[in-house]
């Protein structure tokens, strides 16, 4: 039984909620701002700490804060399910301690969401703020910017850039955005399976005022199994009082670029990079991402963005390597999309359709992909 301790304090007019597991020290640190909003559970602590418990794997007991039942079952079937898929790297986890009982949900439709200036979270921003879902229209007026996720901590300058720009968008529809820090990913971790894992954690501290949380995953046909985002696990990350979901399943990319492409403060804002890697609170323009962004934005007649150093050109294109299927599939929705539109000038069109006559062979699977390889 390894004992996992849990603190809330207050110190240089911060909130601070930590965890201590085999002598590693995670925290989270929230402005005191949101003391209001902010639960005195563990469930937000634990769901921090899923993945690392996954790599010890066995039992753990919860000291210095309560949990709820169905909790604390949540997490044991969230990590069964990762133990299936990659028993090397991740154990079954069963956690014990001071529980409570499980209290009545409060459907009131108060939403939070993560926040980083990308596409995706702005697009998700802009629906919610402007009552576009084609689901439910929660009540939505706050974000979570967090340090320590794309922005290494050891960056406070570029942090503060990439949050004063954000801080832009959000006020430019009503929404509050909350700076987080985390030391998360100062510690051994697989960001690309565990990140769902620290968004839905850092936005379940806040179920003292909200009861729920999204972040922004892709089109319901690019879903990638395995992920640390996906169909499978995303509703387990919720207790009985905040229900975590993941949003955009009804639009790819390119649907995402042209429903925001006339909001002028959410395009000038957009930060997509994750390859500037001096200076990640600003788009290089060049690299893949960085592209298929301006061809997102091409598509619906966008030729420049401010974000971006240049327009874009055939030899941008031609430098990319879409070595991976859902790269591909990606810039063929944005091919798709501007010959509806009519918005691609007649070179960057011929450039894409010879970058795009060669599918690469499969590297990844899609949901509906996996399902049909399964055999019952």
């Amino acid at each position: 039984m390894m004992k996992v301790n849990i603190k809330s304090f207050i110190e240089n007019d911060e909130i601070v909620k930590s965890a201590e597991i085999g002598g590693a020290i995670y925290y989270f640190k929230f402005p005191k701002s949101v003391a209001d909003d902010m639960t005195d559970r563990a469930d937000p602590l634990i769901m921090a700490l899923v993945f690392p418990m996954m790599r010890i794997g066995g039992n753990f007991e919860i000291h210095g804060a309560k949990f709820s039942r169905e909790f604390a079952d949540n997490i044991k079937l969230f990590t069964k399910i990762w133990n299936l898929w990659k028993p090397e790297q991740y154990k079954s986890v069963n956690i014990t301690g001071d529980e409570i009982k499980n209290e009545k949900f409060n459907n009131d439709g108060k939403l939070i969401t993560c926040f980083s200036g990308g596409l995706d979270a702005t697009y998700t921003a802009y629906k919610y703020a402007k009552k576009l879902a084609t689901g439910k229209n929660y009540f939505y007026d706050k974000s979570v910017f967090i340090h320590g996720a794309d922005i290494p901590l050891n960056q406070p300058d570029k942090y503060k850039a990439a949050l004063n720009s954000a801080m832009e968008t959000t006020r430019d529809i009503g929404v509050d955005l909350v700076r987080v820090e985390t030391n998360y990913r100062e510690f051994p971790h697989d960001w690309e399976m565990e990140h769902g894992a620290i968004m839905a954690a850092t936005l379940m501290f806040f179920q003292g005022g909200y009861s729920f949380g999204c972040a922004t995953n892709q089109h319901i046909h690019r879903f990638q199994i395995i992920w640390g985002l996906n169909p499978f696990t995303d509703n387990l990350m919720s207790s009985d009082v905040f229900h975590f979901f993941n949003d955009g399943y009804e639009h790819n990319r390119c649907d995402r670029a042209g429903l925001i492409k006339d909001w002028d403060i959410g395009v000038k804002n957009l930060r997509v990079c994750w390859s500037n890697y001096n200076d990640l609170s600003k788009n290089c323009g060049y690299c893949e991402k960085c592209v298929r962004t301006k061809l997102n934005f091409l598509a619906h007649g966008i030729s420049h963005l401010p974000s971006m150093p240049d327009g874009l050109t055939p030899a941008q294109i031609k430098e990319q390597k879409l070595d991976k299927d859902y790269k591909w599939k990606m810039y063929k929705e944005c091919y798709k999309t501007g010959v509806i539109n009519g918005t691609f000038p007649s070179d960057i069109k011929r450039t894409l359709e010879k970058k795009l006559s060669k599918p690469p062979h499969a590297h990844s699977c899609s949901l509906w992909q996996h399902l049909r390889k399964l055999k019952f």
